[in-house]
């Protein structure tokens, strides 16, 4: 299971939320204004999930960067 997790990736204004089905786990991940990169703006955790919280960060901002550079928002 903690291989081959998977996330549901969402836009909600200038947020990319990121979260983990079957669990409370979410981050919402928004763009820096000074450098082009993403950070956490917001977190939830799940500690009865699957996965870590650092698990769970590590994938999920791999996952968000992914989705912002396929909008453009970083190269």
């Amino acid at each position: 299971m903690t291989e081959n997790v998977e996330f549901i990736i969402e836009l909600e204004g200038s947020d990319i939320i990121v979260t983990m089905p079957e669990t409370i786990f979410m981050v919402a991940y928004r763009m820096r204004e000074d450098v082009p990169e993403l950070a956490a703006n917001f977190v939830q955790d799940d500690e009865d999930g699957p996965i870590s919280r650092a698990q769970f960060l590590a994938r999920s901002w791999r996952v968000a960067n992914d989705k912002a550079r396929e909008l453009g928002w970083i190269v």
